[in-house]
């Protein structure tokens, strides 16, 4: 059973290699060919959820362990401001160096950074400008396991929220 199950999996890995292939895709720059034309340009500076004070002029807002973000906080609203300026600084880089990129939405909360369409532009230079640690692709992941929510309970609890339409519904990432 085992030999059969290696076998399997050989084959498997040959066939998704040559399948690469005749796209012109190798293993190697395959996570660099883009399904889409979107990035995310993560920043240097912490996100608001995260940030521990290092910036002289302004507090920490990162909350205790177990406590909750507090956006209206003084500490808040002022690193807010911080990181939006940062966020403009880029987009503003952007608008000189690339102005084919055009910025879809960003975010301070959780991460800093932009997120972009590419229209054409190289994603690896959007690596050198200032203030930007890491730029990638984004994609859409899909389930690939019908079987994993049941294993996890959800069907149990969407079911207390009003069904799996409503999962999540009101909830900020």
């Amino acid at each position: 059973m085992n030999h059969t199950r290696i076998l399997v999996v050989a084959l498997l890995a040959v066939l998704a290699t040559v399948s690469l292939a005749t796209y012109g895709i190798s293993p190697a720059n395959a996570k660099h060919q883009a399904l889409s034309d979107s990035a995310i340009i993560l920043l240097s500076a912490q996100p608001l959820s995260s940030y521990t004070g290092n910036v002289p002029g302004y507090a920490a807002t990162m909350p205790v362990p177990g406590g909750k973000l507090d956006l209206t906080s003084p500490a808040a609203v002022a690193y807010s401001s911080f990181l939006a300026s940062q966020r403009n600084f880029a987009k503003m880089y952007l608008a000189k160096f690339a102005p084919e990129v055009t910025v879809t939405y960003e975010y301070s909360t959780v991460l800093n950074g932009l997120a972009v369409n590419l229209n054409g532009a190289d994603i690896r230079e959007l690596n050198h400008l200032p203030g930007v640690v890491t730029a990638d692709y984004t994609f859409s992941v899909h389930t690939d396991m019908n079987r994993s929510p049941a294993l996890i309970g959800a069907p149990t609890l969407w079911a207390a929220d009003g069904g799996q339409a409503n999962a999540g519904a009101g909830i900020k990432i």
